[in-house]
């Protein structure tokens, strides 16, 4: 199992829970295995076309073998108490992200699932982890807000 990390700054995720919390009201519930709330698939946020394009840019080429990347799916996940995501992969792509912007209080509601184990993970403020989008993965249902963004790329 590879999971590739780096850390998006404190001040962005604080700008970007506070732009959730406005947002919210204009997003719908529960998309496919997500059980919470959701700006649905490929919101035209500035903000996310930057992220995905500087992973497009400069993480993926360094990750991998390949130096031609492009976005295919993103959207923003606002958890609230109760809510939780499936086990699921992401088969037409190649690569996913997770962005944890805001953390849930229990910090291990993350899961990675391979056939031998299911690994949680410890999660933070601005943790972006990038893994092979046929990893199955999931969340725990939570007892407090977390905020998510996550991504989905192609080689081009």
């Amino acid at each position: 199992m590879n999971l590739f990390e780096f850390v998006l700054p404190q001040k962005d995720c604080e700008n970007i829970t506070n732009f959730v919390y406005q947002e919210k009201i204009n997003w719908i519930r529960d998309l496919e295995n997500v059980k919470a709330l959701t700006s649905g698939y490929n919101p035209d946020f500035a903000f996310l076309h930057d992220m995905a394009d500087f992973c497009c840019k400069n993480i993926l080429p360094q990750i991998t073998n390949h130096d031609r990347w492009e976005k295919v799916h993103w959207w923003i996940n606002l958890y609230e108490k109760g809510n939780y995501t499936t086990k699921h992969i992401h088969r037409k792509n190649h690569y996913s992200m997770i962005i944890i912007i805001k953390p849930a209080l229990e910090k291990y509601c993350l899961n990675f699932h391979t056939k031998f184990a299911t690994y949680k993970v410890e999660e933070r403020q601005g943790l972006c982890l990038i893994f092979d989008a046929s990893l199955e993965h999931s969340v725990d249902p939570v007892q407090s807000d977390r905020i998510t963004i996550a991504m989905d790329f192609h080689k081009k």
